[in-house]
């Protein structure tokens, strides 16, 4: 077993050596270890030339400037740059905040239809 079989492990609480699940007492399973966990997971597993945040979870303060950037720049590519993200996942998050109808997502139609 990987490093990285490990850390999946351990992310889905389970115990590396016998994949016996972990008790809620180790500090593993506390929330915010998890959640630090599945977050390397994802940046170490991600391809290199992909987005920076591609994978990373957003939170509220992310939220907010997309939602302001995107009331006075409505360049999907460019808001994408800007936060570091696929052009699909500026969208996907714009129709999750009810700022974009998803019929005029066109980028995460796309993804979809992979």
């Amino acid at each position: 077993m990987d490093s990285m079989d490990v850390v999946k492990n351990l992310v889905n609480g389970r115990d590396p050596a016998d994949l016996s699940p972990l008790g809620d007492e180790q500090v593993v399973c506390q929330p915010a270890v998890r959640d630090a966990l599945r977050e390397l997971l994802v940046k170490t597993s991600r391809p290199k030339n992909g987005p920076a945040k591609a994978g990373v979870r957003w939170d509220d303060e992310e939220d907010q400037q997309l939602a302001e950037r995107f009331a006075t720049n409505r360049d999907v590519k460019a808001l994408a740059d800007l936060h570091g993200r696929s052009p699909a996942a500026i969208e996907a998050r714009l129709i999750r905040l009810e700022l974009m109808p998803s019929d005029q997502a066109r980028f995460w139609r796309e993804q979809l239809a992979r």
